[in-house]
C-alpha cells in the first residue's frame, strides 16, 4: 500500500491553476501554493498519503485499497491530524475538508445504511470551512 501511495503522490500534477473557477478533484489542492498542507512535516506527508490511497479506493482503480480499509485508515490519520486544531488551521485546514468528505463517501460505499454517520461527517468538514473563512 506504501508503494502504491507513493506513485499516487508522484503522479499528483504540479501545476499554477486558475482557482476562481476550479473544477478538478480536491488531489489538487495539495499542489496549490496558497491552498498547501505543510506536506514538509512527516505527520502531514502521511496524511496526505493516506487520502490518496483513500481517494484511489473511492474510484475502484486497479490496486486501490478496499473502500473499507481505507476508510479506517482515513478516519485513524484524521483523528490523529485534528487533535491538534491549532495545527490543522495553521497547517492544513482545507486537506482536512477534504479528508472528512472523502471518509462520508468510503462509508457512503461501505454502508449505505449509515446516512446519520456521513451526516456528521459532513457537518464537521463544514465547521472546518467555517475556521478557515474566518481565519482569512
Amino acid at each position: 500500500a506504501e508503494e502504491r501511495g507513493r506513485a499516487l503522490i508522484e503522479l499528483t500534477p504540479a501545476d499554477d491553476k486558475d482557482w476562481s473557477d476550479f473544477e478538478g478533484s480536491m488531489e489538487d489542492v495539495w499542489e496549490d501554493s496558497a491552498l498547501r498542507c505543510s506536506v514538509s512535516r512527516p505527520e502531514w506527508a502521511q496524511y496526505r498519503h493516506v487520502y490518496l490511497l483513500a481517494n484511489a479506493a473511492i474510484g475502484g482503480g486497479y490496486g486501490a485499497e478496499d473502500p473499507q480499509t481505507a476508510a479506517k485508515m482515513l478516519a485513524a490519520v484524521l483523528l490523529r491530524r485534528t487533535s491538534n486544531l491549532t495545527d490543522v488551521v495553521s497547517s492544513c485546514n482545507v486537506g482536512v475538508v477534504a479528508g472528512l468528505e472523502r471518509l462520508a463517501r468510503l462509508v457512503r460505499l461501505t454502508n449505505p445504511d449509515a446516512s446519520a454517520l456521513v451526516y456528521r461527517l459532513l457537518q464537521m468538514a463544514l465547521v472546518f470551512i467555517i475556521t478557515l473563512r474566518n481565519a482569512n
